[in-house]
């Protein structure tokens, strides 16, 4: 009809025609989406579906008839990218409502003006934009095919993080349509920074209107068979099945709840995200401390069988034999029991730091004949890995000569003293284990159990491995037999069972009293006084 009425009236619409072709050309807004834009829309503000979001996208507002290659070169202004690097696809509304490129423009193409352009592809698309045009603009690079074919699939990526419940854009690839998705997945691996044999879920973005929909795609089928092609988007993960504990674990369950929360107000949906996150994450955690707490019972039943079957071990050992020293070498290793080679004195007797034989020891001088005949009786018992080792004794002298254990004695770590550091959780109750079994060997000797008396930080001694070793035990009951003088009770006060006091007994339970307020040193660094209290 139009084609009749423009010929019905040649000869009167000349000027009408003339005064049309006067017209200025009317201006048309072009719209071009680039990859800064992708990864800066995508992940942010709520915003996760599709590419990007078109109204916060450079415009260029130009005439009508304006080609496509006038438009690159202001493109190459605009951006600084010169023209022979642009290649621009047509961004299309497709029939589910998702826009994304269809298709590169061609060769020749670009010398078309833009109403011709809009004119030859609505013949083809049904869906352009009546506004203006969008484009995607790709940046050409050493990696890019040059001449696209049939074969040739533009597929752009998202990664999808269920430990911080985000989605972000990766970047864009060329995927051939026979191939298959297992052939880029080395290529994936790497843009997300994942190891070389992460297992990896690959989704398929389909559209978001009515609903998310969202499939799993085959890695094994070519991407032909799966439909996938220009401007589709993958969406990939690392597998769900160790991310069970995470609110959303996979693309597909992250999806559908964004979906679900489009009607709440943008700044709510990421609260409501976040304290779902929180509930998932404090129930994991809770499963995992369960499941921590049950090894750990597990691994100290292993434990108690053990110092058990070592106990047993022990208990059937030979009594202990003790090498002879001379004075001589006590003498040599001390300068003369010199004061610069003493390392402590107690009520036990001094105690020297010495080398016998190229080996650092610690050479203790006993207060009496007593005390020493006392030890060595006690010593000869057996050994146990939480008592500190006797290698030797001097006779002429009451000597008795030790391994040297160079972190010194436990009381100094608890108050940090000299600028040590604080001892760690680990190796604290660490302490409390070898302590235990130590004391598990006294009081299971036979007939008669051996009870230590004396349990405090400052004869805990603890190695170079920061192993625990208990020394100076079963001779308090020196002290207490009349005829010697009284032991100073002002520091084991607050180590002394009260039972003990009352009675002037000491049985096993008197080192269970003062190893609970050893405990308790260790556990909150309290005075001993203060927790006695």
């Amino acid at each position: 009809l139009r084609g009749g009425a423009v010929r019905g009236e040649r000869s009167s619409a000349s000027p009408s025609r003339r005064s049309v072709a006067a017209m200025p050309p009317r201006a048309i807004s072009i719209k071009v989406a680039r990859e800064e834009d992708l990864s800066s829309h995508i992940g942010n503000d709520g915003f996760y579906f599709d590419l990007v979001d078109f109204d916060r996208v450079r415009a260029f507002q130009i005439p009508d008839n304006t080609t496509m290659s006038r438009l690159k070169e202001e493109i190459a202004v605009e951006f600084s990218i010169p023209s022979q690097f642009q290649r621009l696809w047509l961004f299309c509304k497709r029939q589910n409502g998702t826009w994304r490129p269809v298709r590169p423009f061609s060769t020749e193409e670009n010398n078309l003006s833009m109403t011709s352009l809009h004119k030859l592809l609505s013949r083809t698309f049904l869906f352009l934009n009546p506004d203006g045009v969008k484009l995607f603009l790709e940046v050409l690079n050493d990696s890019s095919p040059q001449n696209l074919s049939n074969d040739d699939g533009l597929v752009f990526l998202k990664l999808y993080d269920p430990e911080q419940t985000q989605i972000r854009y990766i970047g864009m690839l060329f995927v051939k349509a026979s191939s298959r998705p297992s052939d880029i997945l080395p290529k994936l691996r790497s843009l997300a920074g994942f190891c070389a044999d992460e297992e990896m879920e690959l989704y398929e973005e389909i559209k978001f209107e009515p609903s998310a929909m969202c499939e799993a795609i085959d890695a094994n089928i070519t991407f032909s068979e799966s439909q996938i092609g220009h401007g589709d988007i993958i969406c990939y993960q690392k597998s769900s099945k160790s991310l069970s504990h995470h609110a959303y674990p996979s693309v597909e369950i992250f999806f559908k709840r964004i979906h679900d929360l489009k009607a709440v107000v943008p700044g709510e949906q990421r609260k409501i995200l976040a304290l779902e996150e929180e509930v998932a994450r404090l129930k994991h955690q809770s499963d995992l401390q369960t499941e921590k707490a049950n090894m750990e019972c597990q691994r100290f039943k292993r434990e108690r069988d053990n110092a058990v079957r070592q106990l047993n071990e022990l208990q059937d050992q030979n009594p202990q034999i003790f090498l002879e020293f001379p004075i001589t070498n006590l003498l040599q290793a001390t300068e003369n029991f010199s004061g610069l080679c003493k390392v402590g004195d107690t009520e036990y007797g001094r105690v020297y730091k010495g080398i016998i034989h190229d080996t650092t020891v610690a050479i203790k001088l006993s207060r009496s004949d007593i005390l020493f005949q006392q030890e060595v009786s006690i010593l000869r018992q057996g050994r146990h890995p939480s008592i500190v080792n006797c290698i030797g004794k001097c006779s002429e002298v009451s000597a008795l000569v030790y391994e040297w254990l160079p972190n010194g004695n436990l009381q100094d770590h608890i108050v940090c003293a000299n600028g040590s550091t604080p001892l760690s959780w680990q190796i604290r109750t660490q302490i409390i284990g070898e302590i235990c079994s130590a004391l598990l060997f006294l009081h299971s000797r036979e007939p008669h159990a051996l009870v230590h008396g004396d349990l405090r930080p400052c004869n805990i001694f603890v190695d170079a491995n920061f192993r625990s070793k208990i020394c100076n035990f079963g001779m308090l009951t020196l002290f207490l037999q009349p005829g010697n003088h009284q032991p100073a009770l002002t520091a084991r006060l607050p180590y002394l069972d009260p039972d003990f006091l009352t009675t002037g007994e000491l049985t096993p339970l008197s080192d269970v009293y003062s190893l609970g307020v050893i405990i308790l040193c260790l556990l909150t660094g309290l005075p001993p006084l203060t927790i006695a209290k």
